[in-house]
């Protein structure tokens, strides 16, 4: 090839030749192509028939290599298709795709006083159903979103849950007849100010029936976010027992919505429900709620144990046994409220451990 030639192809990449220069060079390289089929196909011909064969070969291979990474990515493709399908079908048989996030919001729910936890869940392929989850907390009447939580189901096998949290307001109880003096948290509470609000875990010095809560709490300007309810459980740490109970609003499961409108929207329908008119801290519903909640994480016990360990040491139909026998009957509430009417609870007989929980400026 000679310098001109290159020097032309050169200018040819660069945009630079002329347009009756470039029809010739453009020509001159179709000649050069169709020489170059020529050598390859005189070159194979001419070559002895066991170089052929090789060559035959190694087209072959690569051929076949083709045709399976083909055939491969097809079957692939295929089996996406076929477990979406499946994956759909088979978290809608039993409304399986409501029922799993409804065990992770109700075991959080009645285990984790002032959180609650709100997400949704999306069907992938290969028979999964993921959930992105956020956490949130109370104090006071303002909230805030203290961490996230992802889950996946392999069918209706759950693995661990991943949480991230960069705040954990525990609250704990002490069983009654366990005397503490708090005067430590009173003088905390003293010490933060009329200018904020506090939650606070108020331990009993006996078992109270709801009602008896109510009683106890009537003259006093305090929301009550956590009933804990003794279920039997004697297991303790440092003294204290990790709380089970219900919040102060009614444990509405999804079968206890009413369809009320159902508009076609020609590709999909939008429907409206509504949950039961209840009157505030109604004590029969708050508990009809909390038993029918337990009830229904009764039957997905290997899955709510994953979200609280301590169901797998002593076991939902165990509490339930002890509700049935006993009553429903607390030990304890988490209580929120601006400082200074927290602070007027201080000598109260009933009170044998007073614990902050969490503080915040004040938003009553």
């Amino acid at each position: 090839m000679s310098d001109e030639f290159k020097e032309q192809l050169i200018k040819l990449e660069r945009g630079e030749l002329s347009p009756e220069e470039q029809v010739e060079i453009e020509e001159e390289l179709e000649k050069l192509e169709i020489l170059q089929e020529h050598i390859d196909r005189t070159t194979i011909e001419q070559m002895p028939p066991q170089k052929k064969q090789q060559l035959n070969i190694k087209r072959s291979k690569w051929r076949l290599r083709f045709e399976q990474m083909a055939t491969l990515a097809a079957v692939a493709i295929l089996f996406t298709i076929l477990s979406s399908i499946i994956t759909m079908g088979y978290y809608s048989i039993g409304n399986k795709g409501h029922h799993y996030p409804e065990i992770a919001r109700m075991t959080y729910e009645v285990t984790n006083p002032g959180l609650s936890l709100s997400g949704g869940t999306n069907a992938t392929p290969y028979f999964q159903l993921k959930a992105d989850y956020t956490l949130s907390k109370q104090v006071g009447r303002g909230s805030e979103i203290i961490g996230t939580m992802t889950t996946t189901h392999f069918f209706s096998l759950l693995a661990y849950p991943n949480k991230q949290m960069w705040e954990y307001p525990a609250a704990f109880f002490e069983i009654p007849g366990t005397t503490t003096i708090s005067y430590e948290e009173w003088d905390r509470a003293e010490q933060l100010g009329s200018g904020t609000v506090i939650n606070a875990a108020v331990s009993f010095d006996q078992f109270y029936h709801t009602e008896e809560v109510h009683g106890l709490l009537d003259e006093y300007n305090l929301d009550i976010l956590f009933y804990g309810v003794d279920t039997g459980e004697t297991k303790e740490m440092y003294g204290r027992i990790d709380p089970v109970g219900f919040p102060a609003w009614p444990l509405w499961l999804q079968s206890d919505r009413t369809l009320h409108n159902v508009v076609d929207k020609g590709t999909y329908k939008l429907e409206s429900y509504s949950y039961p008119d209840v009157q505030e801290n109604d004590e029969e519903v708050l508990q009809q709620q909390f038993i029918k909640v337990l009830e229904f994480l009764n039957t997905y016990q290997s899955q709510a144990e994953k979200y609280h360990s301590d169901f797998a040491y002593y076991t939902i139909e165990d509490r339930l046994a002890h509700i049935k026998e006993n009553g429903i009957r607390h030990y304890g509430v988490l209580l929120t409220g601006p400082t200074e009417e927290i602070l007027k609870l201080k000598g109260e007989s009933w009170i044998t451990r007073f614990e902050i929980q969490d503080v915040d400026f004040y938003n009553w």
